[in-house]
């Protein structure tokens, strides 16, 4: 169980590492593109909320150690 439960953290930290960037990316191209503070909001929402969710997931990774 702990194996698994290490694995799918791993995975989330891993997939937020590829997906901040592009999120970024598109919030800026957003901006760019005159898209309405409401609009933009979310998007900065969704990035901040996955964010916090991978450092929360890299702390449980830390504190579990490396799997066996």
């Amino acid at each position: 169980e702990q194996d698994r439960q290490h694995s799918v953290r791993q995975a989330f930290v891993d997939a937020a590492e590829r997906e901040l960037p592009l999120l970024d990316q598109q919030i800026e191209q957003g901006r760019a593109m005159g898209l309405s503070p409401e609009q933009l909001a979310k998007g900065e929402e969704k990035r901040r909320r996955i964010a916090e969710m991978r450092s929360r997931m890299q702390a449980a990774l830390g504190a579990s150690g490396p799997a066996p």
